[in-house]
């Protein structure tokens, strides 16, 4: 992150013996520097969960296990979840189990949870609806 509060790639210079970071003109003109959301308090993270059945906080993380029947079916379900959160640009982390998916959702740049946070738990569980395997389906 830099001054600004700003996220983006960087990449090693040489000039000579010495290294420094360096932004690429082409990175500048694709304007994918993006902010980093701020950290939410913890009334609100517990607000927010009271909408999100199944979902906890767990530390500076969000976290929801869902069971599916059978492994390929949690993999169709993971690649569903890579193809919003690639489109969001805001990835969980995500634990296979065999028939069990844990997703944990942190702003690592922020420090904690923030609104990307939510607003992906969100489409998570949409997805999980859509999926059949319904709303609070936690192990």
């Amino acid at each position: 992150m830099n001054r600004a509060g700003y996220q983006g790639t960087v990449r090693l210079c040489c000039r000579g013996a010495a290294v420094e970071l360096c932004w690429s003109r082409e990175f500048l003109n694709q304007a994918q520097l993006r902010p980093v959301g701020e950290r939410l308090s913890d009334i609100g993270i517990q607000r927010e969960l009271g909408g999100l059945p199944g979902w906890s906080r767990r530390g500076d993380a969000l976290t929801k296990t869902y069971r599916f029947g059978s492994f390929p079916a949690g993999i169709t379900f993971v690649t569903r979840v890579a193809d919003v959160a690639e489109a969001m640009d805001h990835h969980p982390d995500i634990d296979i189990r065999h028939t069990r998916l844990t997703f944990t959702l942190s702003t690592h740049d922020a420090g904690g949870i923030t609104a990307n946070d939510l607003k992906l738990a969100r489409e998570i569980e949409r997805l999980a609806v859509e999926s059949g395997i319904g709303v609070g389906n936690r192990e």
